[in-house]
């Protein structure tokens, strides 16, 4: 049995949908399904660096338009149009999503809280009007009770 070389370049590979995606592009077979993985490296290349890649995507063959392989300076050029995954925007809505639906619960339970409620878990009327606590006009002639 034969076996045969990984493919493994530096280029640029373009996506249906009009995207394109560079850096280190190599297999990767998953579960028994064949992928082209590609490495985007980070911009930031120092020794306090993390990782030197960016971040990695798998695309299976129907993803893809076309490969380009060029050379690592051409791919690492192109790689810093990319820096952050497309997904990065729905993270980042989906993230203020649940900011805001937060604090909105947190909101409402403060004024929850802020509600006289008797041991019985009766609202308590303060006010001193016959309208339980819903006189809207701050009149005294709303009568709720006839």
């Amino acid at each position: 049995m034969q076996e045969t070389a990984k493919f493994e370049s530096w280029g640029i590979v373009e996506l249906f949908g009009h995207s394109q995606i560079a850096g280190k592009i190599s297999e990767a077979t998953i579960g028994g399904c064949s992928f082209v993985r590609v490495d985007v490296p980070s911009i930031d290349q120092s020794e306090n660096a993390a990782s030197p890649w960016a971040y990695t995507r798998l695309f299976g063959q129907g993803a893809i338009y076309a490969m380009n392989p060029t050379s690592e300076a051409v791919a690492r050029a192109r790689a810093k149009l990319c820096q952050e995954p497309p997904y990065a925007y729905e993270l980042k809505v989906a993230i203020a999503e649940e900011a805001v639906k937060r604090y909105k619960e947190r909101t409402e339970q403060k004024t929850i809280a802020s509600v006289p409620v008797s041991s019985s878990g009766c609202v308590i009327d303060d006010d001193d009007n016959d309208d339980y606590g819903r006189d809207d006009d701050d009149d005294e002639d709303d009568d709720y009770r006839s």
